[in-house]
């Protein structure tokens, strides 16, 4: 008898089981890709952000001797002469740099569009001994390079 109760246990709860994971999971799915949605239109409205893919160094770089390659930048303050950060990024990655979306002491050179003096990230660059370079100094590295504005 106690077998029977436990095997009606286990059929319920079989059923219940599967009852719950067909009512939400259509909606889990629904909420996912609204939610994937929403971050892909945010990720592409915001000129401060950069994708993740230039905080790895790039795999196909052959005989790079440019002056960022190996280095490790930051970029902060809005950009006059380039469209969004990625577009920054993106060409700074392409001499083999490391675009780094964290300040920290490991970071070699702190590229500064048009902020305040006051800025803390500036002060800390003093600091800890990191270079900053404008984005007029920057365009000096890249004489091919032609400006947004």
């Amino acid at each position: 008898m106690n077998y029977f109760i436990l095997i009606i246990i286990g059929v319920i709860f079989l059923i219940a089981t599967l009852f719950l994971f067909i009512f939400f999971y259509p909606r889990k799915k629904e909420h996912f890709l609204k939610k994937k949605k929403y971050i892909d239109k945010k990720a592409n409205n915001d000129i401060k952000n950069f994708d993740d893919i230039f905080q790895f160094p790039k795999k196909d770089l052959q005989f790079n001797q440019h002056f960022f390659s190996g280095k490790k930048v930051v970029i902060t303050g809005d950009l006059k002469y380039f469209q969004n950060r990625n577009d920054l990024a993106l060409l700074l990655w392409n001499k083999g740099a490391i675009v780094n979306k964290v300040y920290n002491s490991s970071i070699d050179f702190l590229i500064v569009g048009k902020s305040n003096i006051d800025s803390l990230k500036l002060k800390s660059a003093f600091y800890l001994n990191i270079k900053v370079i404008t984005e007029e100094e920057l365009l000096s590295y890249f004489p091919d390079f032609k400006p947004y504005s």
